[in-house]
């Protein structure tokens, strides 16, 4: 007699753990990181978001370069991607609101590198200092910015 898999006694999924709609269920106390705000990884609440780059050939020849805007839901996977141009403040914005026109929706928090199209630096107290158009841009579509620990070799 076969076993019920342990993915389906989960309480409150359909379809157990690999349902991609499916919502796990959050941590009693999610860790809270200074200035980084809670750590969550349920559907939804979380999209990581990154620049990239990438290079094509024309027939004649000439190289080309397109930055590319990734966000991606924590949860689902669930991946945007966006080639452009310009990898500034305006256009960042830009691609923010056409990746959650395709979400259907802005997640809670987006989790970000130190790249200076978020946050600045930081200051004597080790506190961020953000961006103010983007910072502006947050607050007004209501979602929190998370940032990644910086690099230590």
């Amino acid at each position: 007699m076969r076993r019920p898999s342990p993915r389906a006694a989960v309480p409150g999924l359909r379809g157990g753990l690999h349902h991609p709609q499916g919502v796990r269920p959050a941590p009693a106390s999610p860790p809270i990181h200074p200035w980084h705000g809670p750590v969550r990884d349920a559907a939804r609440h979380e999209a990581q978001v990154d620049w990239g780059s990438c290079a094509y050939t024309l027939p004649d020849g000439t190289v080309r370069r397109k930055r590319v805007f990734a966000m991606v839901l924590s949860w689902s996977r669930t991946l945007y991607v966006e080639f452009v141009d310009r990898a500034d403040t305006a256009t960042f914005i830009r691609c923010h609101l056409n990746a959650f026109r395709s979400f259907g929706g802005a997640p809670e928090t987006g989790l970000y590198d130190r790249t200076k199209l978020v946050v600045l630096g930081l200051d004597e107290k080790g506190e961020p200092k953000w961006n103010e158009r983007f910072l502006d841009f947050a607050l007004r579509l209501g979602f929190a910015i998370r940032l990644c620990r910086g690099y230590r070799p």
